[in-house]
């Protein structure tokens, strides 16, 4: 076989087993060593790469050079800056303060959620849910209800927004690389209003969705008032941070290491042991993952896969820029109901920027297109998205199972009218010329 074959069976194989891994693992269960391998998609991709590197397809000089560094400081950056913002207690008091306005469970979920969309635009998702999710325990208890409809809102309205700014999500991190987006571009971009705009509209029409489908949950509640200790230090950086990435003086990756290690100061001043806790937690396996993904997505693109892919979605498309759109955004959807949405991004950004090439008009209709859908679709199963997964394993330690089809009913709603909502705005906005 030649290089470019073993590239592309290896990439697919890897692609396998990271979204079989959880079955894979469970059949090593009598060898937690081998057990544990599966569990990292860090390490099921770096010895993918390291077969790779033997066989001389990949250099150790591609790891440096394909890699968006900036990228990878920028997501640990914000991890230990939305740490320090959970150690500090201001969301659970914002939360609290929200609910004040509630009367009943179907309100609860509308305000959780709609707190958890407002969180999830500055933290990663995954930490979102956990700065909200006590919350809604806490409400399902004094309720005596199941805390089950509120951890699966909260969860889907985080993957939602996280797409709204730079600093939400890997996906929207990825494409800001892609596209050479700043943090204000996400806001106004080339003049026009960009993926702020589009997912905010998105987000408002997703409420409607939940409102519809829990209204049924009039429950009447009744928020005590709870006295909560905050330190508003995490939060003066958090908005720092936001405003220095927003002016763009130094590079992303740049202003939230300087803001992590501020951050990481100020968890060690005020509380010791959990520096160690923090620093022992942070998302490593994610980092090692995205850079493997960035390797492979530049050894599929130096050997002309992605440009292979790019023409047969052309010749699917028979040239119309319109349905090709179209494709893009629903097929995002679609796959990654079922597959982590970071490797998918960073594999199809450089196929959409060369289908543009291709068809004569900007990337950004495409790059947009498939960040929505990717970011969106992991909302339609339990397994779509990491915040989904962190959910669903907060209620199974609290002895709540959630069926597959528990969690479809509430985000296949939720996930098709908000997509078709940013879809066709996305349309109207840079597609129609």
């Amino acid at each position: 076989m030649d290089e470019k074959t073993i590239l592309l069976i290896t990439f697919l194989a890897t692609y396998l087993i990271i979204i079989t891994s959880e079955k894979i693992s469970a059949v090593f269960s009598k060898f937690p060593h081998l057990q544990r391998i599966f569990i990292y998609k860090g390490i099921i991709i770096w010895i993918s790469l390291l077969l790779l590197i033997l066989l001389r397809i990949v250099s150790p000089a591609n790891i440096i050079n394909y890699t968006h560094w900036d990228i990878i400081w920028l997501f640990l950056g914000t991890m230990v800056i939305a740490e320090a913002f959970i150690l500090s207690e201001i969301p659970e008091l914002l939360a609290n303060q929200l609910l004040k306005f509630s009367n009943s469970l179907v309100s609860a979920i509308i305000i959780l959620s709609a707190f958890a969309g407002f969180i999830s635009i500055f933290c990663e998702n995954v930490a979102t849910v956990l700065i909200v999710a006590p919350v809604a325990f806490e409400i399902a208890r004094k309720m005596d209800v199941s805390p089950v409809p509120l951890i699966i809102s909260i969860a889907i309205s985080s993957n939602l927004q996280g797409a709204a700014l730079l600093i939400g999500d890997p996906p929207s991190m990825i494409l800001a690389s892609f596209n050479n987006m700043n943090f204000m571009d996400f806001i106004v971009y080339n003049g026009k209003p960009s993926m702020f705009f589009i997912m905010e509209t998105a987000a408002v029409v997703s409420l409607v969705v939940l409102y519809i489908i829990f209204k049924r949950l009039n429950k009447r509640i009744k928020v005590e008032s709870k006295k909560i200790g905050v330190d508003v230090f995490p939060g003066i950086i958090l908005v720092l941070f936001i405003i220095t990435i927003s002016l763009g003086i130094v590079s992303p990756g740049t202003t939230a290491m300087i803001y992590a290690l501020i951050s990481f100061l100020w968890i060690f001043y005020r509380k010791k042991k959990e520096g160690f806790k923090i620093a022992k937690k942070l998302d490593y396996d994610t980092v090692f993952f995205l850079i493997g993904v960035f390797v492979f997505t530049g050894a599929l693109e130096h050997y002309g896969i992605l440009t292979s892919i790019a023409l047969w979605f052309k010749q699917v498309a028979n040239g119309n820029v319109f349905v090709t759109f179209t494709i893009l955004v629903w097929g995002s959807v679609i796959v990654s109901a079922f597959i982590d949405n970071v490797p998918y991004v960073a594999a199809m950004m450089p196929v959409g920027i060369t289908l543009a090439t291709m068809l004569g008009i900007p990337p950004s209709l495409f790059l947009f297109g498939i960040v929505i859908g990717a970011s969106v679709g992991g909302n339609i199963t339990p397994i779509g998205a990491s915040a989904n997964i962190v959910g669903v394993g907060l209620l199974r330690k609290r002895h709540y199972t959630v069926r597959f089809f528990d969690f479809f009913k509430i985000g296949l709603p939720f996930t098709f009218f908000s997509v078709l909502t940013a879809y066709i705005l996305l349309w109207l906005i840079y597609g129609i010329r």
